[in-house]
């Protein structure tokens, strides 16, 4: 969460920085209506501008000891065709096919199926130096969405792995546009997966491509344990960023309610001039964690690629107030 925080410095006295009504209006007349965009088991709005960001994935946990499974599912693109989708799956089957195993001197690709018009199943060695490392991955095409579930194994031919990425692609995934009413289980934009796994992770990249500095990031992690809040992690960090004389001003930190749960803010500024970078971010504080009540954060950064921010403070608190007032859990999402 703390990324790029953690590389700002350290900070001096903390300003109230609440923008004026007036602020507000003029900020947000900038990104008159928002959009709904699905997050995992919540939902957030969004100036028109931002839309989901390349090839979101999604982690989902089978088991919650020692032997848990991982699958992963990634919205690989939208609005697809039939055409289109073979065009890809095939290219994806050829660019493994071609390489070539380094000790056993045969094909990456072990297997090629099939299993329907819009679903072929893929199986190969994910290590060309390894003979005990092996991916499967079904792609399937979901309406119009290109979507691609994977999993690593240690077998060459492990068939209770195969039937459950088999299972989530053609039986427990849909198109479910409007985030709002898209009912039980878990979205990555406008596809719903509904897998009954037992542990998800996700991370939600957003970006306005009038403003290509800035980079909006949800992540959400429902039952892993929380040992550090947000400020925690913060002032863990502190004296290591006094050394490097780092001279951020903190805008605003302090508690803030995220999506009905408690949680901590922090915003800061490069005080470079009114346009430094800008990292804003909100993290929900919870002791169990659920898929209603994950870790969940929002983070705003801005002045990526070392350019100038777009926004100004008193541009982006307003647009930030709104964002993170919206989230909220998807009503019959758990």
């Amino acid at each position: 969460m703390l990324n790029r925080l953690l590389a700002a410095a350290a900070a001096p006295a903390i300003s109230n920085c609440r923008p004026t009504n007036e602020q507000i209006n003029a900020s947000l007349k900038r990104f008159e209506g928002m959009n709904i965009h699905g997050t995992g088991r919540h939902q957030i709005n969004l100036p028109k501008g931002f839309s989901l960001g390349i090839e979101p994935v999604v982690e989902l946990t089978y088991g919650l000891n020692s032997n848990f499974e991982v699958v992963e599912v990634t919205l690989m693109k939208e609005g697809v065709d039939l055409t289109e989708f073979k065009q890809r799956v095939q290219l994806r089957a050829v660019e493994i096919g071609k390489k070539t195993h380094d000790k056993l001197s045969v094909s990456m690709l072990i297997n090629d199926q099939w299993l329907s018009e819009r679903a072929r199943f893929l199986h190969a060695y994910d290590n060309s130096t390894l003979t005990n490392a092996f991916k499967s991955e079904v792609h399937v095409l979901v309406d119009d969405l290109h979507i691609r579930v994977s999993a690593e194994t240690h077998k060459p031919t492990d068939n209770h792995v195969e039937e459950r990425l088999k299972r989530i692609a053609l039986q427990q995934l849909r198109k479910a546009p409007d985030a709002a009413t898209a009912g039980r289980g878990l979205c990555v934009g406008p596809l719903l997966v509904t897998a009954e796994q037992d542990q998800e992770i996700g991370t939600f990249h957003f970006k306005d491509p009038a403003y290509p500095d800035l980079l909006l990031e949800i992540s959400v992690n429902a039952i892993a344990n929380q040992d550090e809040t947000l400020l925690q992690r913060w002032d863990s960090k502190q004296h290591l960023l006094k050394q490097i004389g780092g001279k951020d001003e903190i805008v605003r930190r302090g508690k803030r309610r995220i999506a009905d749960m408690d949680g901590e803010e922090l915003l800061t500024k490069g005080l470079e001039d009114d346009l430094g970078s800008l990292q804003f971010g909100v993290e929900s504080v919870r002791r169990d964690g659920s898929f209603a009540k994950p870790i969940l954060s929002v983070r705003l950064t801005t002045s990526l690629r070392d350019e100038k921010s777009s926004w100004s403070t008193r541009e982006a608190v307003p647009v930030w107030d709104a964002v993170v007032d919206s989230v909220r859990l998807r009503s019959g999402s758990v």
